[in-house]
């Protein structure tokens, strides 16, 4: 795939970093979701 693009001229990087850093950035979304099971889970051993 990457000789392909290279082969028509397309050039072709190292994107790992970027995604990491993507990866780490959450949204308001996200963390909600995060802070809503956390309670769930809370929430379940309490009733242990």
């Amino acid at each position: 795939m990457i000789c392909a693009l290279t082969e028509i001229g397309r050039q072709v990087a190292d994107g790992k970093l970027v995604l990491k850093h993507a990866r780490a950035v959450k949204s308001a979304e996200e963390i909600h979701a995060f802070r809503v099971s956390l309670r769930t889970c809370e929430a379940s051993v309490r009733s242990l």
